[in-house]
């Protein structure tokens, strides 16, 4: 690196970051874009803007519709429109990662990963994509389900009742916050030792290649003596970590690698260590997905 320390040449490259400019991982050999790859980056923009725009008539059309249909068709035009929403959205977060990608952050997503990771912006993003994937789902499901009871009670073309008409809007806000609910859980505070992928800092030069828990662990250990708690929980590092940085930087200021901080892509975080405290959360959203 520029800092005037060495590296071994097998630390270039390797994902971890050794050295304190960053050069050892953000260089032209290695160094990473949150979209990677010219094809990828086209697609994003192409499916991005095709969706929010294709959608976006589809929902005026069907909000039109709905206001005007009595029949049957009322409901089925109702979750219809909360899957044009939940594609709109969907696309609107391609659009949105795709700025971030080439005009916001561009090249300098390698020294500025572990910000990006731990940024409300990320986590927005995450949530939006994962609430409009889920919201498509759900009310797809519904969908069919409507129809296949229609089809065998064989009342595809009769009037609905205004009763029928709020219990419809009942079902679809009920799917709406199901959806913007599940995402929005791994954001809670009190929920901080299940889903915080990390803490990052800057003014401590010992987590820059990683600051994860097992890390975090290993430091501090070296300094208080053996850590053997396995449950510690980041609150409790966090307090540790004051207590050994507390003379030369005052109150340490960490930001937590939050659970879309996953990758530079904000996705939810499907993929869990068998030891990771997420997993029964995400096992329990992907089998809920499957079932759909």
């Amino acid at each position: 690196g520029t800092s005037g320390f060495y590296i071994s040449l097998v630390q270039k490259c390797d994902g971890k970051v050794d050295c304190l400019d960053h050069s050892d991982e953000c260089n032209e050999e290695c160094g990473k874009e949150i979209i990677s790859g010219m094809m990828l980056k086209v697609l994003a923009w192409a499916i991005g803007g095709s969706a929010m725009i294709l959608n976006a008539g589809s929902l005026v059309r069907r909000v039109l519709d709905i206001i005007t249909t009595k029949n049957v068709t009322h409901i089925n035009r109702t979750l219809t429109m909360l899957i044009n929403l939940g594609d709109f959205l969907t696309g609107l977060y391609l659009l949105l990662i795709s700025v971030q990608d080439s005009f916001v952050i561009g090249s300098s997503y390698c020294k500025r990963r572990s910000q990006w990771l731990s940024s409300g912006h990320c986590a927005f993003l995450g949530v939006m994509n994962f609430f409009g994937s889920s919201l498509s789902l759900f009310s797809m499901t519904a969908l069919s389900i409507f129809r296949v009871l229609n089809i065998m009670g064989g009342n595809l073309h009769r009037n609905v009742s205004e009763h029928e008409k709020w219990k419809a809007l009942l079902i679809s806000t009920i799917i709406v916050l199901f959806c913007i609910t599940i995402p929005c859980i791994p954001l809670v505070n009190f929920f901080e030792d299940f889903f915080v992928n990390g803490m990052t800092y800057n003014e401590i030069s010992l987590f820059l290649g990683s600051g994860d828990k097992k890390d975090h662990i290993k430091v501090l250990a070296a300094y208080f003596g053996k850590i053997t708690d396995p449950t510690i929980t980041w609150r409790m590092l966090k307090t540790l970590l004051n207590l050994m940085f507390s003379d030369n930087y005052g109150q340490i200021k960490g930001r937590r690698i939050h659970f879309y901080g996953n990758d530079g892509v904000c996705l939810f975080k499907f993929f869990v260590q068998s030891d990771d405290p997420q997993r029964v959360y995400v096992w329990l959203v992907v089998i809920s997905n499957f079932m759909c």
